[in-house]
């Protein structure tokens, strides 16, 4: 590829795109299909009671997994000052409000903007 021109280099990376959008629209209506086949599957499985189902074509299970469901953050936040368990807390921050205060020339100790550069492709009618 390292001897395409510029144009041909564009026409490539559009047909790329295409291409990916079509199949991501694909795997889409595919995926909202397999949340209806699991809910069918749930449903059937829990009639007969089992967590388990098989046939020559797969092997299927009942994954159950406990997830958090937020009622009060202020109770949260009260629970870890009074603890000083931070364990709970993803140590990530927020990107908008940082970039609000970089914006104003403010610096927030032990952050640093970086600038991530990327290609943006978007398709002509024509293709």
């Amino acid at each position: 590829m390292s001897n395409m021109n510029i144009g041909d280099l564009i026409k490539k990376r559009a047909a790329n795109k295409k291409a990916i959008t079509e199949l991501n629209q694909t795997v889409k209506t595919l995926n909202k299909e397999n949340i209806i086949l699991d809910e069918e599957l749930i449903r059937h499985m829990d009639g007969q009671g089992t967590n388990k189902v098989s046939n020559d074509d797969a092997n299927i299970s009942i994954k159950e997994e406990v997830f958090p469901k937020v009622i009060s953050y202020e109770e949260i936040q009260r629970y870890t000052l009074e603890t000083g368990d931070f364990s709970i807390w993803r140590k990530q921050l927020t990107l908008d409000p940082l970039r609000e205060h970089w914006k104003l020339d403010a610096t927030i100790p032990g952050v640093e903007p970086f600038v991530d550069r990327k290609i943006v492709v978007r398709l002509n009618k024509s293709i």
